[in-house]
């Protein structure tokens, strides 16, 4: 694990150096989402993608 961001409501663990802006930006908004546990994940190869930050994971409950 690179980075570990912690201002959101729950962790976004990052395995990468560098990631897009867009592609934050969906990690931060999934976040959000009620039913999301523990944490947010963001794979190496993460990319802006049209609903869900590609190569990004969620935990569900």
């Amino acid at each position: 694990m690179q980075k570990v961001i912690i201002s959101e409501r729950i962790p976004i663990k990052l395995w990468l150096d560098d990631i897009d802006d867009g592609a934050l930006k969906q990690a931060r908004n999934l976040d959000n989402l009620p039913f999301v546990y523990k944490w947010i994940a963001v794979m190496p190869d993460s990319h802006e993608h049209f609903l869900l930050t590609g190569c990004g994971r969620a935990a569900l409950p």
